[in-house]
């Protein structure tokens, strides 16, 4: 199988033959598992100290998020996707001659030259090359200004003629409608694309409109050289399937966001599996050898942090959907830093570091095979087995659906005192309501006392029927 990966490549022109005179280093590759009758090869620049002498900065995907701000209830959906997204885009010149790849290891003798062993240089951005994920949807965003066009052109699907901010505090703010929208003549939202790596999300007011912007968009790319997998488009829908680890349904009733059924019972099992630790919930049955090897070697009160650690970015990656789990993803992310040496007994940092000594303890420390739980692991856990206790992925609106009035507090808890002021929008009055913390209330940190001032507050207005 690594044999036929490697020879698509090289007849694709992914991989040029060269003299191995002209080769400065190789990068070392193996194959991972893809499913049960295939594999993926990755290529690595970390052995040969290529990724160490590259740099690459960080870039911004969207998520739902963005997403969402581009559908409206009604609103249709559809997919296109690349096709081997990092090797549509060349890869520069002087880098190629130290992306070497060893040919002859895996096709023996039968590709040897009068030079030496058979080797090869990447002409595209390589699988594990540090900078092909960036350089790669860089690319991609400059396709996607071309797929957009003439936003003054009728007959171009992503046609839109103004920009329509809607924030809070505009005098005709509606909750129900995206902060900024891009608007056509028509007066509906303009259709988009948002880019998520290779998998591109098409929002359309209309099927028709959906399907347009859909073909449009595959044909630029062709132009441009890019693939385009149809294999994996999908038709046009008001409940497509899920993006960028998210779905997004936009019937009749609302936008709703939501993950899928795959993700939710991941989220359940990994959640049940810190739970357990805790003493919350029994072990899982299903739990691989390599999982119930580090259970019954891990003392009582603390969790395995390698398994850990791939666990909690599974739950942050489930967190861009669901926001509300973000502040309970912190005992988690307590208990996986508690110990390192410069913590308290809650696992934060203590008083008396310094930020030179909180730089020294993350670079040079290694963490152990198991970490001690920190005394708020228990608490968030229990919430999160609260969250996860449904056979279905929970839908969360994504805006409201209707709007009566709006109303706008905000709030503020400074030492041992807090305040917060409520305005009803059109009303000539601003309500507000101050004191002092107990003792008790006041021990706690600011994050806790700030929030906690909001809450009151709500909970507030909910008994005395005002929202």
């Amino acid at each position: 199988m690594e044999k036929k990966k490697i020879k698509k490549v090289i007849d694709c022109g992914y991989i040029k033959r060269v003299s191995p005179i002209l080769i400065m280093s190789l990068m070392h590759f193996f194959s991972v598992e893809k499913g049960d009758f295939d594999v993926r090869m990755v290529y690595d620049g970390s052995k040969s100290g290529l990724n160490e002498a590259i740099w690459a900065p960080w870039f911004a995907l969207p998520t739902v998020t963005e997403m969402s701000r581009t559908v409206l209830l009604g609103y249709w959906c559809a997919d296109n996707d690349y096709g081997e997204m990092f090797l549509n885009f060349p890869l520069h010149e002087e880098l190629q001659k130290y992306c070497g790849v060893d040919l002859s290891q895996i096709f023996d003798d039968q590709m040897r030259s009068e030079d030496g062993p058979a080797v090869g240089v990447w002409t595209r951005n390589a699988m594990g090359l540090r900078p092909s994920p960036y350089a790669s949807v860089q690319g991609s965003l400059r396709a996607k200004q071309m797929v957009l066009g003439d936003p003054k052109d009728e007959k171009n699907p992503y046609q839109w003629e103004w920009v329509c901010g809607n924030l809070p505090g505009d005098e005709d703010y509606d909750p129900t409608f995206p902060w900024i929208a891009k608007i056509r003549r028509d007066g509906q939202v303009a259709s988009d694309v948002q880019i998520y790596v290779d998998d591109c999300r098409i929002t359309a007011s209309s099927q028709e409109l959906a399907w347009l912007a859909a073909s449009g968009m595959a044909k630029v790319c062709a132009w441009l050289g890019l693939q385009d997998a149809a294999r994996k488009r999908r038709e046009p829908s008001t409940e497509p399937g899920a993006w960028a680890g998210a779905v997004l349904v936009a019937d009749k009733m609302g936008v709703y966001k939501l993950v899928s059924d795959v993700r939710w019972e991941k989220a359940q099992y990994k959640i049940c599996w810190f739970a357990s630790y805790a003493g919350l919930c029994d072990p899982s049955e299903t739990e691989d050898a390599h999982e119930k090897k580090d259970r019954l070697a891990c003392p009582a009160g603390y969790l395995p942090h390698k398994m850990a650690e791939s666990f909690r970015g599974f739950l942050v990656y489930v967190s861009q959907t669901y926001g509300a789990m973000v502040p309970y993803l912190k005992g988690i992310h307590l208990t996986l830093d508690s110990w390192r040496p410069e913590r308290d007994e809650d696992g934060g940092w203590k008083f008396t570091s310094t930020f030179e000594t909180k730089c020294e303890t993350e670079e040079k420390e290694k963490p152990p095979r198991f970490v001690k739980m920190v005394p708020r692991f228990r608490e968030d856990l229990a919430v999160f087995l609260e969250f996860v206790d449904r056979e279905f992925p929970l839908k969360v609106p994504v805006r409201p659906t209707g709007a009566a009035v709006v109303n706008y507090m905000f709030g503020d808890a400074s030492g041992s005192g807090f305040g917060v002021s409520l305005w009803v929008a059109g009303e000539g009055t601003i309500y507000t309501t101050h004191g002092s913390w107990d003792e008790k209330t006041s021990s706690k940190s600011s994050n806790y006392r700030e929030l906690y001032n909001l809450v009151i507050k709500i909970e507030e207005l909910v008994r005395n029927d005002t929202i």
